[in-house]
């Protein structure tokens, strides 16, 4: 890879591929003939890795929100520890991504709001699929966003400032580690930082003025928390 290239993984059917439970696509307009000139996509559908097939029978997720099951409804298969093992596995394979855009809904994929049914068969809209709630805990830094959401231009926004400013970071990260290029990236993030939190650019610029005193590993871990988790935070939430 390239510094030029941006990977971002994405949920296979959003780029038009055939693998969703009925054998359809939910082909994406925006990602595909819009982000597509701008990234390099990693396709990707942890159900098909798994073995369930295409078509094949729907599954929904099914008990503690925390920790739901994935089950078939009518056959009452259980999928869970498939799933579990598939994605501990897959996530470690991923450290390239400067970004992952999921699929809305899908007990794999779906990251925010996702069904999760109830012993009464009554559904709650604030789970996680399996598969994104396991990538989003080994690599919190990634930005993430469900296609649905990018319907929102604001949202759509902070998604790919926070994608584009990862990948920034995490090619700083990457390379020897001088404290005039942090002085030097900082000052390049200046007004973008600023425009969504006056008290987190005033955070990251006392982690810079305070530099000297930490060890590299401790700075740019605390830098990158700020930068990319806390910033993310007050942008969503405005």
């Amino acid at each position: 890879m390239t510094h030029n290239t941006i990977k971002i993984g994405v949920s296979g059917c959003l780029l038009g591929q055939k693998i969703r439970f009925n054998g359809e696509h939910k082909f994406h307009w925006y990602i595909n003939e819009i982000l597509g000139d701008y990234f390099e996509y990693v396709p990707l559908c942890p159900e098909v890795e798994i073995g369930m097939g295409v078509p094949r029978k729907s599954v929904r997720l099914v008990g503690d929100l925390n920790h739901p099951e994935m089950i078939e409804p009518v056959s009452g298969k259980n999928w869970t520890q498939k799933m579990h093992l598939y994605s501990s596995k897959k996530v470690q394979e991923l450290s390239d991504l400067s970004g992952f855009l999921f699929k809305k809904n899908s007990p794999s994929c779906g990251v925010f709001r996702t069904k999760v049914y109830q012993k009464n068969g009554i559904p709650v809209a604030n789970g996680r699929g399996l598969f994104a709630d396991t990538f989003c805990k080994h690599w919190p830094l990634i930005p993430v966003e469900e296609e649905g959401r990018l319907n929102d231009a604001k949202l759509r926004e902070n998604f790919l400032e926070r994608v584009f400013g990862y990948h920034r970071l995490k090619i700083l990260m990457s390379e020897r580690f001088r404290r005039g290029d942090w002085v030097k990236f900082h000052e390049r993030n200046k007004f973008l930082l600023l425009s969504h939190s006056r008290t987190h650019y005033t955070k990251l610029g006392q982690l810079v003025a305070n530099m000297a005193d930490m060890s590299p590993q401790d700075f740019k871990g605390a830098y990158s928390k700020v930068y990319i988790l806390d910033v993310a935070r007050n942008q969503t939430s405005q």
